[in-house]
C-alpha cells in the first residue's frame, strides 16, 4: 500500500511542518477512473481519484458520484496512511 513518508523532528512541530509542506504542493489526480453506476433505474457518473503530489506521495482516495436530480457532487475521503 503506498505510504506518504512524514518529517520525523521534534513531536510538538513536526504535524506543523508537515501541514505547512503539504499546503505548499500542488495537490493532483494522480491516477482516475469513470464509471456509470445504476442507481434507482438511473445512470450516475462515479468518479474515483488517487490524489496526491509529485506523482510519489499519495494522500488519499476520492470517490465522487454526481446527481443529476439534485445537481450536484457528493462523496466521500479516504486517508492514505
Amino acid at each position: 500500500m503506498p505510504t506518504m513518508e512524514l518529517n520525523k523532528g521534534d513531536a510538538e512541530d513536526s504535524d506543523y511542518e508537515e501541514e505547512v509542506n503539504i499546503a505548499m504542493k500542488k495537490i493532483e489526480s494522480i491516477v482516475h477512473t469513470r464509471k456509470l453506476l445504476d442507481f434507482n433505474g438511473e445512470k450516475v457518473p462515479l468518479t474515483i481519484s488517487l490524489l496526491g503530489f509529485d506523482n510519489k506521495s499519495f494522500l488519499g482516495i476520492k470517490v465522487v458520484c454526481y446527481s443529476p436530480l439534485f445537481i450536484k457532487e457528493q462523496g466521500f475521503f479516504f486517508s492514505v496512511n
